[in-house]
């Protein structure tokens, strides 16, 4: 998933990085202020680690990461996401179509 997320960010959601790394130290500042001693969140105990996440899903940070998080287990590998192809994606994409984008938001339908 980290692939598809600095992929995302550094590409078509670079728009989005900004949010998502100033989301991500309000993340890691909050985790501090409630387990003080606890480097990550993987630190903590099921139940802990659970009961801090739903203290920040309703904010727009966990609301991008999630976003990302789906977009990323359900892309084609060649695109960063599903890495280990969990998800039964075939090795190569058959023939589509592709949308190739041009300058700001027009896209050109090419053929394959």
């Amino acid at each position: 998933m980290v692939y598809f997320v600095d992929r995302a960010l550094s590409t078509f959601m670079s728009d989005a990085a900004g949010e998502f790394v100033g989301g991500l130290d309000e993340t890691e500042s909050r985790l501090r202020n409630v387990h003080p001693g606890v480097a990550s969140l993987g630190e903590l105990d099921h139940e802990d680690r659970i009961a801090f996440v739903r203290t920040i899903e309703e904010t727009p940070f966990f609301e991008l990461l999630w976003t990302l998080t789906a977009m990323g287990m359900f892309s084609h590998p060649s695109y960063g996401g599903n890495r280990d192809e969990r998800i039964g994606h075939p090795a190569q994409p058959g023939p589509s179509l592709r949308l190739r984008q041009d300058q700001g938001d027009s896209y050109e339908k090419i053929a394959l």
